[in-house]
């Protein structure tokens, strides 16, 4: 069993799912800063990652794309058939239960009524002018 700790960004955004058994469940990336190439080029070293349940949901909440966690679970080599019918490799982690950790954690906004009228002001029911 490969026990592995990863501090580093988000790919994407984080995008829930439920499986056929109603697990719910995401997969994304993480990437972290490698050093510079001998041209002076940023280097990133980029795994793939599957988070179950509630850890899955706190990041889905609570994180974004580029925003920085630390996630501690076992990788594992998955095979898959891609598009073209060639069987593949790759390494994923899979997140260990409560070992996930939002380190830029912003708390997705609520959206407004379409009606809202912030406290303080009227609303204003004609044509603006300008």
């Amino acid at each position: 069993m490969n026990i592995i700790t990863i501090t580093g960004q988000l790919g994407r955004d984080p995008e829930l799912k439920t499986s056929a058994k109603g697990t719910t469940y995401m997969q994304n990336s993480i990437y972290e800063f490698a050093g510079k190439d001998d041209e002076g080029n940023s280097i990133y070293t980029w795994r793939d990652f599957v988070a179950y349940g509630k850890e899955a949901e706190k990041i889905a909440r609570n994180s974004y794309r580029r925003g920085r966690l630390t996630i501690i679970g076992e990788e594992k080599e998955k095979t898959y058939t891609d598009k073209n019918g060639q069987q593949r490799t790759r390494m994923e982690i899979t997140v260990a239960p409560k070992m996930v950790n939002i380190i830029d954690f912003q708390e997705k906004p609520k959206e407004p009524e379409p009606d809202y009228t912030p406290q303080g002001f009227a609303a204003i029911d004609e044509d603006i002018p300008f």
